[in-house]
């Protein structure tokens, strides 16, 4: 050991090499997750739409967006 207790830093280049693609790849999982919240919720909000218009009566504009939002998952 080297004075005053430090121990000798370990050797990073593996990691400096692998670094850029662990970070690209966590990147990617982010756009996709973004891209999968986005679309869930665009789903429940037909849903949603979908059941207020089921209950105002207006069924042909539920079915319609039912459908849109099938078509869409």
């Amino acid at each position: 050991m080297s004075e005053g207790g430090d121990s000798p830093r370990p050797d990073t280049s593996p990691l400096a090499e692998i670094g850029p693609r662990i970070v690209e790849h966590l990147n990617e999982k982010h756009a996709a997750r973004e891209k999968a919240l986005r679309a869930s919720r665009a789903l429940i909000q037909a849903s949603a739409r979908s059941i207020r218009e089921v209950h105002r009566g207006e069924l042909g504009e539920a079915e319609a967006r039912l459908d849109a939002a099938r078509a869409a998952a």
